[in-house]
């Protein structure tokens, strides 16, 4: 029978931050905690000594550390208001210049200074099977306009599919474009995930500059480095923007190495992102994986990169009378 169970996970700026975990009716479980909407664990059943899938911590001080914040790789938070990377921190809504914080190398990047990673937000409502989080960005947060309402549910059914539901209104016209920042590893004992194997659905991918910036080209993958169509191993610097072609079908496939276990992503999103962690800093959590340069592989789905400074970019401008809503399914073999 599939169960919750809510946990008090610590205090940040005196608000309480707690943990909920979703069980299904094989084991198979979820934890999220109300810091950054993170997904902070997930675990397979007791078959499988419930073998952690995911880079985390099991204390609240973790994901507060020094250590960790210094060269921050985001574990499992929702990246908002608008993921990745935007050239110059300059972007524009509907002809109008919008500066934003600059916060990674003279751009900006997942959100800015204090992005949806780093705020508390509020669980709205659960039960055993799902959970739902809201968050209110206020007019002028990290300097985007509009009043924003976000809400994130994950939902966790009996066939071992995560799915993570966003939607979104504004009170005038703003950009958003949120994802999912997990790291996965789905080996057992190995503190790195590049002999595991990824297959991507993709013909085409974003070409970036060197800060990983897009330049508003858009590249065919055939009979290159990025042709993913049968599995390979992951590369240890991959750090790419892949077009989404269906959503009926998976857009990314994981597998670890002994192929025992894998996972499949679907979205109605435009954009799978896959970055390899290459820059997880070296830490070693008490009761979880040991994380360092290539500890865990992101499967970001979302919008298309830097779209407003790009003509060809379908955009991610939501206006007053809009609803944003994406959908993402992470689905589990094992």
């Amino acid at each position: 029978m599939q169960s919750l169970k809510k946990e008090e996970f610590g205090y940040y700026k005196n608000q309480e931050i707690d943990k909920i975990t979703l069980t299904n009716d094989n084991g198979f479980q979820i934890s999220v905690i109300n810091l950054g909407a993170i997904i902070q664990s997930i675990k397979l059943p007791e078959g499988f000594a419930k073998r952690e899938l995911t880079l985390g911590f099991n204390d609240l001080a973790g994901y507060l550390s020094p250590e960790y914040r210094e060269n921050y790789p985001y574990f499992g938070a929702v990246i908002g208001r608008h993921s990745s990377r935007i050239l110059n921190g300059e972007t524009q809504i509907n002809g109008k210049k919008i500066s934003l914080k600059k916060n990674h190398a003279g751009h900006h990047l997942h959100g800015g200074e204090i992005g949806f990673d780093s705020k508390v937000w509020k669980f709205e409502n659960f039960d055993n099977s799902r959970v739902t989080l809201s968050l209110f960005s206020p007019d002028g947060d990290e300097n985007y306009p509009g009043n924003l309402n976000v809400e994130v549910t994950y939902e966790l059914n009996d066939e071992n599919e995560i799915t993570v539901s966003y939607s979104a209104k504004t009170d005038q016209p703003t950009i958003i474009n949120l994802t999912q920042h997990t790291y996965f590893n789905l080996n057992q004992s190995c503190d790195s995930i590049l002999k595991d194997e990824i297959k991507i659905n993709a013909k085409r991918i974003l070409e970036f500059n060197s800060d990983v910036v897009p330049t508003g080209e858009i590249l065919d993958v055939e009979n290159t480095k990025f042709d993913f169509s049968v599995f390979k191993m992951i590369p240890a610097e991959i750090d790419n923007s892949f077009l989404v072609e269906s959503d009926k079908k998976p857009v990314g496939v994981l597998r670890n190495e002994d192929q025992t276990i894998e996972m499949k992503v679907y979205t109605n999103q435009k954009i799978l992102h896959i970055y390899s962690g290459f820059y997880i800093p070296e830490l070693k959590p008490e009761g979880r994986r040991t994380t360092q340069p290539n500890a865990g592989v992101c499967f970001e789905t979302q919008g298309f990169l830097d779209a407003e400074n790009h003509e060809k970019f379908p955009s991610n401008v939501l206006n007053s009378n809009d609803i944003y809503n994406h959908k993402t399914k992470f689905s589990f073999k094992f």
